[in-house]
């Protein structure tokens, strides 16, 4: 009998294992055919038993700018995108995901300017991912963002950051860290550093 092909995982679909081995769906994630939904539903449950037995595990809130989001909600890679990993950690409930009203308001121009070929399936992608999952807050103010400008490169991103601030997000995930070189009271992380971070704290978490 032909051996089974195993599939070559990367660092960034290698966090999804391990939010599988968590919920011991190892065997059942193994399955040719699982789908995003199937793996969100499901382990979103086993998250939830999780946290009740182990009540230190508390959910870290975090914003993803927009092109974080787009990326996520854009990519053919699925799993291997570590934008995408981000999106279905908020999904699942290992992260409070956060976005403003504005955000909201703006992705799809967002998304038909990055990726007017696959501006469908994108928005798509936010509607599953994003809407119902991420929590919506209040855009700040000009008078609250105002002592964000001098801690970003582009007086664009200001009140992007005032909003993670003040929203008591401890993580901004960008793609644009240069931007937010001098930010402080939060931790400015590409998606990829973000996972890694993630990974370790639930490893940590749930020993």
């Amino acid at each position: 009998m032909p051996k089974k092909q195993t599939k070559t995982w990367d660092a960034d679909e290698r966090f999804v294992r391990v939010i599988v081995g968590l919920h011991k769906l190892s065997q059942w994630a193994k399955e040719a055919g699982i789908t995003e939904k199937e793996l969100i539903r499901e382990a979103r449950r086993q998250w939830k038993l999780l946290r009740r037995e182990k009540q230190k595990v508390q959910r870290l809130r975090v914003l993803a700018d927009l092109d974080v989001i787009a990326a996520g909600c854009a990519t053919t890679r699925g799993y291997y995108s570590a934008a995408r990993s981000v999106l279905i950690a908020a999904a699942i409930g290992l992260i409070e995901g956060i976005i403003t009203q504005d955000m909201m308001t703006t992705i799809n121009r967002v998304l038909r300017d990055k990726f007017p070929h696959r501006f469908s399936e994108a928005t798509q992608g936010f509607r599953e991912l994003v809407e119902g999952f991420f929590k919506i807050v209040p855009d700040p103010t000009p008078n609250q963002v105002q002592p964000f400008t001098s801690q970003v490169t582009d007086p664009d991103d200001a009140p992007i950051l005032a909003a993670a601030v003040l929203s008591g997000c401890k993580v901004l995930v960008t793609f644009n860290t240069k931007h937010y070189s001098k930010a402080t009271g939060i931790l400015v992380m590409r998606p990829e550093a973000f996972l890694e971070l993630m990974r370790k704290a639930i490893c940590d978490a749930v020993r």
